[in-house]
């Protein structure tokens, strides 16, 4: 049987691991609401909070003799304030829905399921305590997950830092001269460039026996101060001004203040030496360059 990709959700890093899964011979079908078509690659609209369109979507799928895999990068729906971490409604609905069942689901979740550990290592043992509705509607979708596919169905969960690359530095931040944190104020900081994270993706999809549970970073442990002072002298920008954590309370944004309020140091050992992913990134200011340098 031909390996076939469904990537749901092909925003920013969906559409780089379809790019990807394409030129590794993949039958690679995107499926999100607006899909971007893609060279490849087949692109099927669905809304997931609507079942009718969904079960439309999935009748377009051709799945005889197709070993399907599944990446779902789609994020869960709003999440209100309250102790309740609810099931993931759009991730349960398809599911539910697939007229196959697939070889393996690969779920992007994110880091920020650890919470504050006041700079210190955590692990993908480390409880997960999330501290924002954010990052519990990920631990929602993370356990929505585990009850479907229990032990019938190879699944893989990645813990992903934050995501940069084309398009997602503080280039107009710094033009801007908008102020940073004092980096001495700063505890470690946890990313990955998109083209890194595709390749985690790929890597998870494919991999004979990887691990269940990934997290995925760099391992360079930059704060956000120092990579976006890395960010302006390869930009060849004047860096920003500094203010202090204190005054960063006042003026910065909820959500912006919702990563710098968290501290962690993500181990990322379980990528490189059991799914044995090569980082293109490991440093992040080599990731800076390739960002500036990919027009796409």
């Amino acid at each position: 049987m031909k390996d076939a990709l469904l990537i749901v959700g092909a925003g920013y890093t969906g559409s780089r691991l379809a790019s990807l899964a394409a030129e590794d011979g993949q039958h690679v079908v995107l499926l999100a609401r607006n899909p971007t078509p893609q060279a490849g690659c087949q692109a099927v609209s669905a809304d997931l909070d609507n079942a009718d369109s969904i079960d439309a979507a999935l009748r377009a799928l051709d799945s005889r003799n197709l070993a399907w895999r599944i990446a779902w990068l789609a994020p869960p729906p709003k999440l209100d304030d309250g102790d309740i971490v609810p099931p993931d409604q759009r991730l349960k609905r398809l599911l539910s829905m697939l007229p196959f069942q697939p070889v393996r689901i690969v779920l992007a979740s994110t880091s920020g399921v650890y919470g504050d550990h006041g700079g210190r290592a955590v692990c993908e043992l480390t409880p997960p305590t999330p501290r924002t509705t954010r990052a519990r509607a990920r631990l929602g979708a993370e356990q929505t997950l585990l009850d479907w596919a229990e032990t019938r169905v190879s699944h893989v969960i990645l813990r992903i830092a934050g995501i940069y690359g084309p398009g997602r530095l503080p280039l107009q931040a710094l033009r801007d001269q908008q102020p940073i944190i004092d980096p001495a104020e700063l505890g470690p900081g946890n990313r990955i460039h998109v083209d890194d994270l595709a390749r985690a993706f790929l890597s998870a999809l494919l991999h004979e026996k990887p691990p269940a549970l990934i997290n995925v970073c760099d391992g360079d442990h930059a704060s956000s101060s120092q990579f976006t002072l890395s960010v302006a002298d390869v930009a060849g920008l004047a860096p920003p001004p500094y203010i202090s954590l204190a005054q960063a309370q006042e003026v910065f944004s909820p959500m912006r203040l919702s990563f710098i309020n968290e501290s962690r140091l993500l181990d990322n050992s379980r990528l490189v030496h059991e799914l044995g992913v090569s980082l293109a990134y490991a440093n992040h200011r080599d990731g800076i360059r390739a960002a500036l340098a990919d027009k796409r």
